[in-house]
């Protein structure tokens, strides 16, 4: 099966609307070309480490602009990336150096999403270190779709299943969403 350019996975996932660039860039896991899905505004997380309740959120956006994407590779896995921007990895690498100093151990990318569980354990390709940051338990992001206005999305991993994946950064501050019960598809993320 050949597999589709990401102007087509793109412009299937737009609604029939053309990127308005192309350009190469760089994720540890990103073994495919990424399609964008659009501008990542926050994720919130629930902290299973420490506690089942606590949830706290990571805002991408500076003075309201974003400081990252949320992108996507093609099928059979239609993983979900978050690609964010260099001073965006300092402040995840800050919050690495903070679960340290409270004694939250690293994992690896495999143990994670065997934790989550879900259709992405299979998908997991690498298998790096990482800080689990936290359950994703939501991700907001800004995107436009042809017929509609620039509109804001908010999907809330896990909800009809479960088994939401695991955010978690390597020691340069890449993000990993580890395992869950998720797929993106042209409408978007799907459960």
């Amino acid at each position: 099966m050949k597999r589709e350019s990401n102007i087509d996975i793109y412009r299937k996932a737009h609604w029939g609307i053309d990127p308005d660039e192309v350009r190469k860039v760089y994720h540890p896991a990103a073994f495919a070309p990424l399609a964008q899905m659009g501008w990542l505004e926050e994720v919130e997380l629930r902290d299973r480490i420490r506690s089942p309740k606590v949830q706290y959120s990571l805002n991408f956006l500076e003075n309201g602009k974003p400081r990252g994407s949320v992108a996507f590779d093609g099928p059979p896995a239609t993983r979900l990336f978050m690609l964010i921007s260099a001073p965006m990895r300092a402040e995840i690498r800050a919050l690495i150096a903070d679960l340290e100093a409270q004694g939250v151990e690293w994992s690896t990318t495999s143990a994670l999403a065997e934790a989550a569980g879900g259709r992405q354990v299979r998908f997991t390709e690498v298998d790096e270190q990482v800080m689990p940051l936290g359950l994703l338990w939501a991700v907001t992001y800004q995107t436009h779709k042809r017929g509609d206005p620039p509109s804001r999305y908010r999907h809330r991993m896990g909800e009809h299943n479960g088994l939401p994946p695991y955010l978690a950064a390597d020691e340069e501050g890449y993000l990993y969403v580890c395992g869950g019960t998720y797929s993106v598809e042209p409408r978007g993320i799907v459960f």
